[in-house]
């Protein structure tokens, strides 16, 4: 119990050092000759645990599975890639239907990424099941939010395509 306790006081002490490194920093370095810079630090903390951090101000904990040294306490990278490309998309069609004026309750999204065998172990394929629920939502609306996403705005997907295939559908449910 100690040494859990230990491990979570180690991990909040290395989070507050590093975030007040980045709000000292942050200002100067968020621009670079009018080009926008984002920020991360990432943290050894132990066996193959790490912690990340955002210029925002954000922090997560990484670890690897403990058939490989881990001792899974954090996602995974690979994990974060696809709750990154999730997060992304999920803002933008949630944004473009409140735009649009429709009366969403609910937006899941679940994410499959197919990695190659052989090293490196990057994802080949990955698709995308958007679900939105909601009141007398527009179908119209909801397709065109998401192809908005995939096809323009989400820049996660931006980054990942010439990598992987992404592909997508949308299921409205009408509550």
């Amino acid at each position: 119990m100690g040494q859990i306790i230990f491990k979570q006081f180690k991990i909040l002490h290395i989070v507050i050092v590093s975030l007040t490194k980045i709000l000292i920093s942050d200002k100067l370095t968020k621009t670079l000759q009018g080009v926008t810079m984002t920020n991360a630090i990432v943290t050894y903390v132990q066996g193959l645990q790490f912690v990340g951090e955002s210029s925002s101000g954000h922090a997560i904990v990484m670890d690897g599975d403990p058939e490989v040294g881990g001792h899974d306490t954090g996602l995974r990278p690979m994990e974060l890639l696809l709750v990154g490309l999730g997060g992304c998309s999920g803002m933008d069609v949630i944004s473009i239907l409140k735009k649009k004026k429709q009366d969403v309750t609910g937006l899941k999204m679940n994410l499959k990424g197919q990695k190659s065998e052989n090293h490196p172990r990057k994802f080949n394929d990955i698709f995308i099941e958007f679900i939105v629920s909601g009141r007398n939502i527009s179908e119209e609306a909801v397709k065109r939010a998401v192809e908005l996403s995939m096809n323009k705005y989400c820049s996660v997907k931006a980054t990942l395509e010439g990598s992987a295939t992404i592909s997508f559908h949308y299921k409205l449910i009408q509550e």
